[in-house]
């Protein structure tokens, strides 16, 4: 079994990574890596030292793979490991994870070879129904083509799009987009999140591409990888990220504030130490977001999905990705108007602000404190919150009329309906006076 890996980063051989014991790592950077101006493996994992070991480490590494158990334990068996420790199941999973960052065992050479594989329309579909159907996902990944790792916690798969066309891909071949076909617990979640997403990136905040795409009859929402870039010779260009959680050395199951995780103001302090002139624009953009989430009601802004870019020459916040609405699914307790916008009010978001997590004890007075927090003008960031509430319903409306007829669901519709409700209660949930 493998007891070291060579960690590679931008493509050069940065560090080692060797198995002490289970849940026990040591990391070390070569000389040459920390000598140069390339960036760190992480917030969390500065090159400022040479080694690092303790949880810190394991909790990095444990945040690249995905939440789900069972999709663990059946990496586990494809790579004919007896236990799911992140350190084996990166040594076997480790070729395309998020970011930059690539793991093969110690001494092999991993861009000297590869091939892409295509994957037709047909073969895509039984994937997808795979995932809806919480089925191993069948790849050919397990005949050695390459692995990827992806976190979260919800099914999906990653391939490369290359001449019009799917591939797996390998370590010298990178993914390009990431396939969603469910959002577990939410009927339609996929395409719920689509329009959200969609509907964010027109509202102009920075966010990843969405798509809805259908495949022999099976459609699935296919994100394009931001971490990811075109190049117009050679392989896709890898682009260095890693997400909250890992820059502040949080174990992925502390994610959410309510389970110790960081809160918006930890946040902020983390941003304070990127480089001077990214501060402001990722401070104004993160409090930006997490208004956008208040409004839109969503209930999945923890620290694991916003992430930081990390490159020589920037680091900044990276774009918005698994941003979605629970509008659709809120239940309220009657079948009065009034019924609904308390579903609303009482609806808890990742993070508090001034210590509540429901979204109806956010007004004005808190979210000036909030912008004053990230060194923003009070008055001028409730002007484009209000701005924001106006506009929306009209560019989620649009989104939703340019789906197919077949993804233009009760769901989706019902998402439409209610953003009108819930951004008339946001815009006068902003006009509140504030009593001092």
């Amino acid at each position: 079994m493998t007891e070291r890996i060579d960690v590679h980063l931008l493509g050069q051989h940065a560090a080692v990574l060797e198995y002490l014991d289970r849940e026990r790592y040591r990391l070390a950077y070569n000389e040459v890596w920390r000598e140069s101006d390339g960036p760190a493996i992480s917030h969390s994992l500065p090159k400022t030292a040479r080694v690092h070991t303790g949880r810190t480490v394991f909790d990095f590494l444990d945040n690249l793979l995905p939440d789900s158990t069972a999709v663990r334990e059946e990496w586990t068996r494809q790579a004919g490991l007896s236990d799911a420790d992140p350190f084996h199941l990166l040594a076997a999973h480790g070729a395309d994870v998020a970011g930059a960052l690539e793991f093969y065992p110690a001494g092999t050479t991993p861009r000297a070879d590869g091939s892409f594989a295509a994957v037709s329309d047909e073969e895509i579909a039984v994937r997808i129904r795979a995932i809806r159907d919480n089925l191993p996902v069948p790849t050919a990944e397990e005949s050695g083509n390459g692995y990827f790792s992806l976190g979260g916690a919800q099914g999906k798969f990653a391939l490369a799009l290359r001449d019009g066309g799917w591939h797996d891909s390998t370590g010298v071949h990178p993914s390009t987009h990431i396939f969603k076909p469910k959002v577990t617990g939410m009927v339609d979640g996929e395409i719920v999140e689509h329009v959200t997403m969609a509907s964010m990136f027109l509202l102009g905040f920075p966010a990843a591409e969405t798509a809805i795409t259908t495949f022999a009859g099976e459609h699935s929402l296919v994100v394009t990888r931001f971490d990811r870039e075109e190049r117009i010779s050679g392989p896709v260009r890898r682009i260095h990220q890693e997400d909250v959680a890992q820059a502040l050395g949080v174990p992925r199951l502390r994610k959410y504030e309510k389970d110790g995780g960081p809160d918006y103001r930890k946040m902020l302090a983390l941003l304070d130490r990127l480089p001077r002139a990214s501060v402001a624009e990722a401070k104004e953009r993160f409090v930006k977001s997490m208004l956008f989430s208040w409004l839109v009601l969503n209930t999945d802004a923890h620290a694991k999905n916003y992430s930081l870019d990390l490159t020589p020459q920037v680091s900044t916040l990276s774009p918005m990705y698994d941003v979605s609405s629970f509008l659709p699914y809120a239940k309220p307790r009657g079948d009065q108007p009034s019924d609904l916008l308390v579903a609303f009010d009482k609806t808890k978001l990742s993070m508090r602000v001034s210590g509540s997590y429901e979204a109806g004890a956010m007004g004005p007075f808190e979210w000036k404190a909030v912008a004053r927090d990230a060194g923003l003008d009070p008055e001028a960031f409730i002007d484009w919150a209000q701005l924001l509430a106006a506009t929306a319903p009209t560019v989620f409306n649009a989104v939703v009329a340019s789906l197919p007829a077949e993804h233009q669901t009760p769901t989706v519709q019902l998402l439409v309906d209610r953003m009108v409700v819930r951004a008339a209660q946001a815009d006068e949930q902003l006009h509140r006076e504030v009593r001092v």
